[in-house]
């Protein structure tokens, strides 16, 4: 994958897929470093530190996580 596409100034910008996108779930996204630009229902699209995403990626709620 062409890391250049969505990484930007050691951020990852990402679309990320959550089983459950409940407050507790999006508040963990947080908490990992996510940082929530906008959501379309089960959709989460934001930005983490690159160092971030393996963490964010270990998240129960976490389905599915694809550059933006």
């Amino acid at each position: 994958m062409d890391e250049a596409r969505f990484v930007f100034g050691g951020e990852a910008y990402l679309r990320i897929t959550l089983s459950d996108a409940s407050a507790g779930a999006l508040e963990q996204l947080r908490k990992a470093g996510f940082t929530i630009m906008r959501q379309e229902g089960s959709v989460i699209i934001g930005h983490a530190p690159v160092a971030k995403v393996d963490a964010i990626s270990k998240l129960a709620a976490v389905t599915w996580i694809a550059p933006r």
